[in-house]
């Protein structure tokens, strides 16, 4: 009987160890949402870097400790070029944990904005970063567990002010909502609403994101978009995905080259 006991004992030790492998710390899950990337996190191995193909272009570096140091966006640069900076195809996102510093760049490297400058809490959670130049501030909160439940973002004469809740089922993420305000005048006052939903299957993989938006601008317009994941790779991680917006003619495909 004893030897059954130390037995079940072994079993149940060794199957702890092998989920505290999987298993990341929340800082790097933290980190993954607050630069907003969170279907990009890895589900059982740090990467290296990814790069998404097809209707998107984007490329994600990290360091050794699995966090964010390089984003590159084709899409983002795009917003610019209707603003007029025709001649930006690429922008990136540099993040220099040493120095404390986040940095965005054209693709040839040309600083575009004045340096953002970080701040961290005691468990090394990014807890604001701010441009004096710019007047744009990003504040962090985090609860009892250290999860990141709260970004606020605002701008110059609060403009413009964003907030990004997140909500949890168990130590999963469940949703991700983001309220962003636009005050115009006293007068007028416009918003728009996004919520992200996280379903995963029976292995904790991530395999769809129902999308819903609700936008106020000249008049009120919801829209829902639904995207699945698939072709999972021996790390658990997905390496092609789609989104459909039901009963409409759109399709919105990517692939992920990921190197650990």
């Amino acid at each position: 009987m004893p030897r059954i006991t130390l037995i079940i004992c072994l079993l149940l030790l060794l199957s702890a160890c092998k989920r505290s492998e999987t298993q990341y710390p929340t800082s790097l899950i933290n980190n993954y949402v607050f630069f907003g990337a969170f279907e990009y996190m890895p589900h059982s191995k740090i990467i290296r870097e990814q790069t998404i193909t097809g209707s998107e272009h984007k490329i994600l570096n990290t360091n050794p400790d699995g966090l964010l140091t390089l984003i590159t966006s084709k899409e983002s640069a795009k917003l610019l070029q209707l603003g007029g900076d025709d001649n930006i195809d690429e922008l990136k996102m540099i993040i220099n944990y040493q120095a404390a510093k986040t940095i965005i760049t054209d693709g040839e490297n040309n600083k575009l904005l004045p340096e953002f400058n970080m701040q961290f809490d005691s468990n090394n959670n990014i807890s604001k970063l701010e441009s004096l130049n710019l007047l744009m501030t990003w504040l962090a909160s985090y609860d009892n567990k250290n999860r990141l439940i709260k970004v606020s973002h605002t701008t110059d004469s609060n403009f413009i002010t964003e907030t990004i809740t997140v909500d949890y089922d168990k130590q999963q993420i469940q949703k991700i909502t983001t309220k962003v305000d636009y005050n115009i005048s006293d007068q007028q006052k416009l918003y728009s609403i996004q919520e992200k939903q996280f379903y995963y299957d029976e292995k904790h993989r991530l395999n769809k994101i129902i999308i819903n938006n609700h936008r106020e601008i000249d008049q009120s317009s919801e829209q829902t978009i639904e995207c699945s994941f698939y072709d999972y790779n021996e790390n658990g991680d997905w390496t092609k995905s789609y989104c459909l917006i039901p009963n409409q003619k759109y399709t919105y495909f990517t692939l992920r080259e990921i190197t650990y």
